[in-house]
């Protein structure tokens, strides 16, 4: 019973709340993975994978806000906020998908193979097909690395300011103790 409420007492503070938001943003960007499809028409490209990046992102940062109960603190408030749109801009990078159709401008028709779903040039052309087989590639590999990035730079960042915050906590107590 104790787990429990240790389990509850988490769930209320921000990072509690801030951590269900994520999971509930990967299981939602898990649902419309599947359901993702680039149009294959260069500026459709763009506009489609904004959709599928940008309004999530608002719609979490809305969410969030609204979730998180600290009017004493809305600089964290605020803080927790951004860092779910942020989340789901590091699930959509890591994807590669949604990155690759907005920046390979590539038009021709939507395939699926085993390992890459891609837009196939029209042409019949095979070095024209392996180009942009290979461009597809390249650009799904940038996303993800861009993605894993933003995680490491967030993880340095709450390292830093987990470090601080301790570092002020023990001066503090040690000028108490003198």
């Amino acid at each position: 019973m104790a787990e429990m409420n240790v389990l509850a007492d988490f769930l209320q503070k921000p990072l509690g709340k801030m951590g269900i938001i994520s999971l509930l943003l990967y299981a939602f960007e898990e649902n419309i993975d599947d359901d993702f499809i680039c149009p294959c028409e260069r500026v459709e490209n763009i506009v489609t994978s904004l959709l599928y990046g940008v309004v999530p992102s608002i719609g979490s940062f809305f969410v969030s806000y609204r979730v998180m109960d600290s009017p004493d603190r809305s600089q964290y408030k605020c803080l927790y906020s951004v860092l779910t749109a942020v989340v789901w801009m590091v699930l959509c990078l890591i994807d590669g998908r949604y990155l690759t159709c907005a920046l390979s401008g590539s038009e021709g028709k939507y395939t699926e193979t085993d390992t890459l779903k891609w837009c196939m040039p029209s042409e019949d052309n095979a070095t024209l097909l392996l180009e942009s087989e290979y461009k597809t590639q390249v650009l799904m590999s940038k996303s993800q690395e861009i993605g894993f990035y933003v995680i490491v730079i967030m993880i340095v960042s709450f390292l830093v300011a987990g470090f601080r915050k301790c570092r002020t906590n023990t001066s503090t107590s040690e000028m108490e103790m003198s």
